[in-house]
């Protein structure tokens, strides 16, 4: 299976902050035993966001976009994406309630209206809920290939927010993010056989793999 990531934000380009959250998803996806031979980094632009994500699903199974969640302006990643997969963007009513609770729990009596625009998400989209911030992470599918929208793009948002596993079942393959299928294939897709599954550091046996960073260091 091929990996594709795909990082959001002017500042990236401009040098301002380290791109750590793609050195950590990298790793997982090298973990996993996932291919991954493309990168980019793209600025909060609308339409080169969207061309850069065309390109990429063209010659990929799987793309994570990390970054431009949140609720400012500039924060385009999922209407790109909404764009480029065809499905207009809709209120999510659980998603609008986690984002009062945040607040609530947070201390905050007044929720800014800027913030509801993180309760809209693509029709028919998987929402992936966001245990450690007010943006939820995104799984979209079209032509059977999968856009992974990675949360806010925060590191620690981004690092104790993915839990990805991978499970092998007779010939198939099974990757999850956060308990959600992203993709199922052959297992021979991914280079490898036999019930087993080819990682950076060796070969496994088991049935599956799980890769999880939760502050506790990786499991």
């Amino acid at each position: 299976m091929e990996v594709e990531l795909i990082s959001v934000g002017t500042e990236l380009l401009l040098g301002n902050i380290v791109n750590t959250n793609a050195a950590y998803l990298s790793e997982q996806c090298a973990l996993l035993g996932l291919s991954m031979f493309h990168q980019s980094v793209v600025g909060d632009n609308e339409e080169r966001l969207a061309e850069t994500l065309q390109t990429a699903l063209g010659r990929s199974d799987v793309v994570i976009l990390s970054g431009g969640l949140g609720p400012t302006k500039d924060d385009l990643t999922k209407e790109a994406a909404a764009g480029v997969m065809g499905m207009p963007l809709k209120e999510d009513k659980h998603t609008r309630k986690r984002i009062a609770e945040y607040f609530k729990n947070s201390g905050i009596k007044t929720v800014t209206e800027n913030n509801w625009k993180q309760a809209q998400v693509p029709e028919g989209g998987i929402v992936v809920d966001n245990d450690n911030g007010t943006a939820p992470g995104l799984i979209l599918e079209k032509d059977g290939k999968r856009t992974v929208l990675g949360e806010t793009g925060y590191p620690y948002e981004e690092e104790t927010g993915y839990c990805m596993k991978l499970t092998a079942k007779g010939s198939w393959l099974y990757l999850d993010i956060n308990g959600k299928r992203v993709l199922e294939a052959e297992d021979e897709t991914f280079g490898c056989g036999g019930g087993g599954f080819l990682i950076s550091k060796g070969t496994m046996t088991c049935d599956s793999l799980i890769v999880k960073n939760d502050q506790q260091g990786l499991q």
